[in-house]
């Protein structure tokens, strides 16, 4: 089954039936009542989606990067090569010898996603150059810490430059959409794979040393932060974790049995702009925000809208006065410098299980 979120699905039953979104609510409410509550909405919502034969997903020749889901199997589709990424070996758990895998970001007009290949196909992946155009067939679509990634096996094929094959530039952002949507917490949904955030950081947390697959070390750090319309728990990943605490990711790993407590007292209070994709913490049925970019100190976007519309006020000339009298200049009190509110200790939020991410550093 397509990993499609239950609004989006309701959306589309929306738009391809001309039922409003209340009786859309109804049929799917009925359903799991019919079904003795032994469906879930997301279930339920595909059901009358057949059942109404609306289409989820684009025929394949219409198809684009964005329309690819988690779940999809048996993809077939055109992209330009954006990125290229080490060719990796590994001690392959299924048979005797060395296991590979490289990754590239490839993507059309509609966006970028990132396609790993395993075995022999590794070869031809890690001799792929940008701009290259390639024709993948029989992949299959799998979610990678919140987003869509395509994976390619035994019995998939790629073809580089094929003739008569042409690919649109490639945004370079990767996950679908060229964009991010500006959102507040409050309006966020499971499955948003590309939102842009403004808030406070209420809480730092420690960073976090983990192994990757390919016997590296990767570091991931938990915020807190908060917009006004609620707080949503942000994962920041090597680099990000490197801004967010100043310090290089390899200080950090060497640091990982230290305190860092100084370095995260720096974040309380501070305005940070992040950009990342949405998933649904099962284990405390909340939203949390795995990060793409970081901006420190970011200036709220309402602020920067109102500051390039203030027009200068129009130079007047004044009748010339005869000069005043020099007044002694008030000695102001310096106003009093507000502390960031501290939230209260609490339990940090717990990452899901690393073992269940793949944790591949593209």
């Amino acid at each position: 089954m397509l990993n499609m979120p239950p609004e989006e699905i309701k959306k589309k039953i929306h738009a391809q039936t001309g039922m409003s979104l209340e009786e859309v609510n109804g049929k799917v409410a009925d359903k799991m009542k019919q079904l003795a509550g032994l469906i879930s909405e997301e279930g339920a919502c595909h059901i009358i989606a057949n059942e109404l034969s609306v289409q989820l997903v684009p025929e394949a020749s219409e198809r684009t990067v964005k329309d690819l889901l988690p779940g999809m199997r048996d993809v077939n589709q055109d992209l330009k090569v954006i990125q290229v990424y080490e060719l990796r070996t590994f001690q392959s758990k299924y048979s005797e010898g060395e296991g590979k895998v490289c990754s590239f970001l490839g993507g059309d007009e509609s966006g970028v996603i990132r396609l790993t290949a395993w075995g022999p196909l590794a070869d031809t992946v890690s001799g792929l150059k940008p701009q290259d155009v390639v024709s993948i067939k029989n992949g299959y679509v799998k979610e990678n810490n919140g987003r869509a990634e395509v994976h390619l096996n035994d019995k998939s094929e790629i073809a580089v430059n094929p003739e008569g094959v042409e690919v649109k530039s490639a945004a370079r952002q990767e996950g679908g959409n060229a964009e991010y949507a500006e959102k507040k917490i409050s309006e966020l949904a499971q499955g948003d794979y590309r939102v842009e955030l403004t808030g406070t950081v209420m809480q730092a947390y420690e960073p976090r040393v983990f192994d990757r697959k390919d016997g590296g070390q990767g570091i991931v750090a938990n915020v807190l932060m908060d917009d006004g319309s609620g707080n949503i728990r942000c994962a920041l990943w090597d680099d990000n974790a490197s801004k967010a605490f100043n310090m290089p990711v390899d200080q950090i790993i060497a640091n990982k049995d230290g305190s860092f407590q100084e370095e995260r007292d720096n974040l309380l209070g501070r305005i940070v702009r992040v950009q990342g994709r949405v998933k649904l913490n099962t284990t405390y049925n909340n939203m949390e925000m795995s990060v793409d970019s970081l901006e420190i100190d970011a200036k709220p976007k309402g602020m920067q809208a109102e500051a390039k519309t203030e027009a200068a006020p129009a130079k007047q000339e004044e009748p010339v006065k005869e000069p005043a009298a020099k007044e002694t200049p008030k000695t102001e009190e310096p106003a009093e410098k507000k502390e960031a509110p501290k939230p209260a200790a609490d339990d940090a939020i717990s990452l899901d299980e690393l073992d269940d991410l793949d944790l591949d550093e593209i």
